[in-house]
C-alpha cells in the first residue's frame, strides 16, 4: 500500500433509490496521472468527492496517501488538493493574492515566491495585479488550477479540468499535465 496514492475496494453510492457506485475498485500508482472517464452522470464526481472526504460511501473501501477516508478524513485533507468544476477563486481578490492566500493557508514560507512562480508558469503574470472579477473564464480556470498545486500536494484531484479553456488553454493544459507527472515523480 505504500506505493499506492489511492486505493479504493468495492465502492458504493446511492442517492435515494439512484445507485451510482456499484462496487468501484482501483488503484493508483504514487508519481502516476490517472484519469476516470465517462458518460454525463457515471459516477466520475461522486468517486472525487468520496476520495476528498466531502462525501461519505455507502459501503466499500477508500484510501489515499495512506490513510482511510472515512476513518482519516483531515490526514487527507492535508495531503491532497482539489480543483472542482467550476472555478473557486476569490473574485474580489487579486489573481496573485488568491495564491498567496492559499500559500499562506498551507503555511509555506515564501507565499509571493510562490504565487510569482505559479503566475508566470500559467501565463497570468500581465494580470496577477488585477481583480479576478476582471478575468475571463479561462484566466479563472487556469489561476484555479495554479492555487491546486500551491504547496506540492501529494494527490490532485481535478474534476474537469478543461472545462471552460479555450483550444490552446486546453492544449497548455496537456502540457501542464506532464509537468504534474514530473513533479508527482519527486513525491514517489
Amino acid at each position: 500500500m505504500q506505493n499506492k496514492a489511492i486505493q479504493v475496494e468495492g465502492l458504493q453510492k446511492s442517492y435515494k433509490k439512484l445507485q451510482v457506485l456499484k462496487g468501484v475498485d482501483f488503484e493508483v500508482e504514487k508519481g502516476s496521472i490517472f484519469a476516470l472517464l465517462g458518460s454525463n452522470g457515471a459516477g466520475k464526481t461522486t468517486i472525487i468527492k468520496i476520495l476528498t472526504t466531502l462525501l461519505k460511501q455507502d459501503s466499500g473501501s477508500a484510501a489515499v496517501n495512506g490513510f482511510d477516508v472515512a476513518l482519516k478524513p483531515d490526514d487527507v485533507r492535508q495531503s491532497i488538493s482539489l480543483t472542482g468544476q467550476f472555478a473557486a477563486v476569490d473574485e474580489i481578490l487579486t489573481g496573485r493574492e488568491n495564491i498567496i492566500m492559499i500559500a499562506r493557508l498551507r503555511h509555506l514560507k515564501n507565499p509571493r515566491q510562490v504565487a510569482d512562480e505559479l503566475l508566470k508558469r500559467f501565463g497570468l503574470t500581465d494580470a496577477a495585479e488585477r481583480k479576478v472579477s476582471t478575468y475571463s473564464g479561462g484566466m479563472r480556470r487556469r489561476l484555479d488550477i495554479a492555487m491546486s498545486l500551491v504547496g506540492r500536494p501529494e494527490v490532485i484531484f481535478l474534476d474537469e479540468p478543461t472545462t471552460g479553456l479555450d483550444p490552446k488553454d486546453a492544449s497548455r493544459f496537456g502540457r501542464l499535465s506532464k509537468n504534474l507527472l514530473k513533479m508527482a515523480r519527486q513525491y514517489s
